[in-house]
């Protein structure tokens, strides 16, 4: 299938650093790129036991006689889940059915799928919240879900041998990816690497990351954030030794040393490309110099007091919409939404967003949670009590999504092309086919694992109910 290799065998590791200071006023970077989890107060691990336990006794109840308290009533019979328990199952089926949202693990989740509080992340596949994301990242075009990217830097490197990536979408302001090709000697997909993670603005420098092919973005041009294009009057070198000026973003030995601007030199705006933060958080521009050609020079010194390197020009602003020759001033751009949202007008110009939903998916929209409560008590497969019934649908479940299509490391899988595929398996059910791409080694592991109930099984969209709970 297409998980990374080790899937099984090799157990994901977390590296905790060990970093020694030396010196009085030795510093140390903390880079934004991390994920972190504060974990579970001890009354909600309770609290969380309790719940569990309260919808384990609702299986229990099957296989103990019920004793009624008062002689005229009468045991109830079936299975009676909690109230709240089926009100966040509908909600989970109406996240799974939107397909906007993709469940995943990172790279800094725990052995067992779904067990990291704050690591597994629910991730915004929308064309709008990646646009957002990718604005943030200062990149030229929005990389939206299901794309393939080149990647050539990582972590403030050049990659000697370039990686191949698909975008998951977003989380908390985050473009999230996950590696599917990795050619460099002891590649990490097996410790980790296969699993989602996310880029930060100095991986996004140009050429750090390559859409393949057209993309699904249509092209479409992605507003700049003020903060890569800095609006003001210039810079002015007030550093007493000038501004190194190197090829690279990161300063490291293979970033070239292009020369040296001396101190008091003052850079015009238009020289001005970009700004952008390095892996350790250095401000850096990109700048066109008139002897010294394109090249980076730093805002500040990197270590020690952190003296200032250049000093930023106010832009004279006259409080006019054009700069006196008539011409209209750029449109600035603060926020990531702003951005997002003017390339999203384009977009749609463009003939993108405009998916609607088809009847197939329509016809498991559920209208109320009485509904839901409905299919889920005929969603239980016909002679078997609902703890087997309901082993059996997650078993099938967990098979259908090792073999389906997903970019989510194995946790969940479409919704409607599990819906697919189990409409395929039933002989009764009238809906077929949603789905023509999906393989056929598909639709026999589902025959397989059902052919001894295969006449006894409910409807799909009772199946899908059961499962979403």
């Amino acid at each position: 299938n297409s998980r990374y290799p080790a899937n099984g065998a090799v157990r994901p590791k977390a590296m905790w650093p060990v970093i020694g200071l030396r010196h009085p006023g030795d510093r140390v970077t903390m880079s934004a790129k991390c994920m972190s989890s504060h974990g579970i107060d001890a009354f909600t691990v309770m609290k969380n036991s309790l719940a569990v336990d309260e919808i384990l006794c609702s299986y229990e109840r099957e296989y103990k006689p019920q004793i009624p308290v008062q002689p005229k009533l009468t045991p109830s019979t079936g299975l009676s889940l909690p109230h709240w328990f089926v009100e966040e199952s509908l909600q989970e089926y109406t996240r799974w059915k939107s397909g906007k949202w993709l469940r995943t693990a990172t790279r800094g989740s725990g052995q067992y799928k779904m067990s990291s509080y704050g690591l597994d992340v629910d991730l915004d596949t929308s064309p709008l919240a990646c646009a957002a994301a990718c604005a943030s990242l200062g990149l030229p075009v929005a990389l939206l879900c299901g794309d393939r990217v080149d990647v050539k830097r990582s972590s403030g490197r050049i990659l000697e041998l370039q990686e191949e990536a698909v975008v998951l979408g977003a989380y908390q302001g985050r473009l999230f990816y996950r590696l599917v090709s990795q050619k460099s000697e002891g590649g990490s997909l097996m410790e980790g690497g296969g699993r989602a993670w996310f880029w930060d603005e100095s991986e996004a420098v140009e050429g750090g990351l390559q859409l393949i092919g057209e993309g699904r973005g249509r092209s479409v041009v992605l507003p700049k954030l003020n903060r890569f294009n800095p609006v003001c009057g210039g810079l002015k070198v007030v550093y007493a030794s000038g501004a190194v000026v190197r090829s690279d973003l990161e300063i490291f030995d293979g970033s070239e040393n292009l020369g040296n601007i001396p101190l008091g030199t003052i850079i015009p705006a238009e020289d001005i490309i970009e700004r952008r933060l390095n892996s350790c958080g250095v401000a850096r521009y990109l700048i066109n110099h008139e002897t010294l050609g394109r090249g980076w020079i730093s805002g500040r010194i990197r270590g020690g007091k952190e003296e200032p390197i250049v000093e930023v020009i106010p832009f004279d602003n006259d409080d006019d919409d054009d700069d006196g020759d008539g011409n209209t001033q750029p449109e600035h751009y603060l926020t990531p939404e702003k951005s997002a949202n003017e390339w999203y007008k384009h977009y749609v110009a463009a003939g993108g967003g405009t998916e609607s939903s088809s009847p197939i998916s329509e016809s498991f929209d559920i209208e109320s949670l009485d509904e839901f409560q409905a299919l889920l008590s005929a969603g239980k497969i016909h002679g078997l009590n609902d703890m087997d019934s309901d082993s059996l649908i997650a078993s099938v479940y967990g098979k259908l999504v090792d073999v389906l299509p997903h970019f989510s490391d194995g946790v969940e899988c479409s919704f409607i092309d599990c819906a697919s595929v189990l409409a395929s398996a039933s002989p009764k059910d009238e809906v077929k086919d949603f789905s023509s791409s999906i393989d056929a080694n598909v639709h026999e592991v589902a025959s397989e694992s059902l052919v001894h109930v295969i006449d006894r099984l409910p409807s799909t969209k009772a199946l899908m109910a059961r499962i979403a709970m």
